[in-house]
């Protein structure tokens, strides 16, 4: 396990050290920067409550801070998270079901998360949706 996060660690300050100073690419091969890339996000989204698709961009809510855009699709996103805590509850809305504070029943339902938002839940999510936080 602890080599597990230590290879996140590495790849996510190589993400960032090449994106922020600007090292050429080409000493890293392109795969693993993309690689790089995909895991600095996914650490990202660990400590996220939702995410919202914009067109062809997602906006990243983490707790405390405030929301950061990234140009990758929901879809994309939502493909990242796979195997983690999140559902996309709605075309537009991935929720991470550790911050779900409350559930109102109606046709779709909305969530409630510890942040206050409140966000509708697709009918046709509904009731997947609901085995998962064990209504």
């Amino acid at each position: 396990m602890a080599l597990y996060h230590s290879t996140f660690r590495w790849f996510a300050s190589l993400a960032c050290t090449t994106l922020a100073v600007g090292h050429p690419y080409n000493w890293i091969p392109p795969s693993q920067l993309q690689h790089a890339v995909e895991i600095y996000c996914r650490l990202l989204l660990l400590g996220t409550l939702r995410i919202e698709a914009d067109g062809n961009y997602s906006l990243i809510f983490v707790k405390n801070q405030k929301p950061i855009m990234i140009s990758k699709s929901l879809k994309t996103v939502g493909d990242w998270l796979d195997g983690l805590r999140f559902y996309r509850i709605h075309h537009s809305h991935i929720v991470n079901l550790d911050y779900i504070q409350h559930y109102i029943k109606g046709e779709g339902g909305i969530v409630i998360l510890e942040d206050g938002s409140e966000l509708e839940v697709s009918r046709r999510k509904k009731e997947y949706f609901l085995k998962l936080i064990g209504h």
